[in-house]
């Protein structure tokens, strides 16, 4: 799953009117990997047992991916159980060899990566054991950032509660807009947009079942048909599944994380727009 960052359309994205798509990937609504998304366990207020796999820990640092992580999985958590009265689930790293393992983050030593960042489904042969696997890639030959992707907090150069104060609320502009992310904290939007907060919480979306949003032939070929919905044109979409370095979820986001926990629990869907 390609995760395509551009500056362009980032700029676009903040001076267009919002459209509005989300779609859910086949396979979670088709449940051959369903119990490998984290949907389901976060519902019920399973620990989310996690591990984390670093080649270059001087580009980026396990404490640091560490507290991205549990930040990470905590917003969408507040999403996925808001105004429900499901019992919290707690974040616990854990060794990557563990039976219990449901998500590995992988930091990647490979040069020769095409893309940022992948996300997806695995089942091990051998052992049958199953989890969701994120893959961030720091030298991808088609990241348009001469230094690779970066440690957030390196750049951000500050410690992370503030920064997890800085994005403020879901669908706040301040969180979504990184134009005006990289102005409030007086760097620049590459730096912003290739650090490895916004790429993290994109795959981590995938793991939650949504699906990318920034290109129409992606969007159809990922979505099932009968739980997605797009009402513009997909580029122009703010939100952190469409891409171009957003640092938080937007409301379309959002609108796919209820159409993931209707669909586990069970409940009716939502009346679509017209489109």
């Amino acid at each position: 799953m390609k995760f395509h960052v551009l500056a362009l359309l980032a700029l676009a994205s903040c001076l267009s009117p919002e459209a509005s798509a989300w779609g859910l990937h086949k396979a979670f609504v088709e449940p051959t990997y369903r119990d490998t998304y984290l949907v389901q366990p976060m519902l019920e207020g399973r620990a989310i047992r996690y591990c984390l796999e670093i080649s270059d820990e001087n580009r980026v640092r396990p404490s640091s991916l560490d507290q991205q992580v549990r930040h990470a999985l905590g917003i969408y958590q507040r999403v996925l159980t808001q105004g429900l009265r499901a019992p919290k689930s707690n974040f616990e790293w854990v060794d990557c060899a563990s039976a219990q393992l449901e998500l590995k983050v992988r930091i990647a030593d490979t040069e020769t990566a095409t893309n940022l960042g992948e996300a997806l489904p695995v089942v091990e042969r051998r052992s049958g054991r199953r989890y969701y696997q994120i893959t961030l890639n720091p030298m991808p030959r088609s990241s348009p950032y001469a230094g690779g992707l970066n440690d957030t907090l390196a750049i951000f150069g500050f410690r992370f509660e503030r920064f997890r104060q800085s994005l403020g609320r879901v669908g706040d502009l301040i969180s979504t807009d990184p134009s005006a992310f990289a102005i409030r904290h007086r760097v620049s939007l590459g730096q912003v947009q290739s650090s490895t907060w916004p790429l993290l919480m994109h795959e981590l979306g995938h793991a939650f079942a949504l699906c990318d949003t920034y290109s129409a032939d992606t969007f159809a070929q990922q979505a099932h048909p009968e739980h997605q919905h797009n009402l513009g044109p997909l580029p122009r979409i703010v939100g952190i599944m469409g891409g171009a370095g957003y640092m938080n979820l937007g409301h379309d986001d959002v609108e796919g994380l209820k159409a993931a926990r209707r669909l586990v629990l069970g409940e009716p869907a939502a009346p679509q727009r017209a489109r």
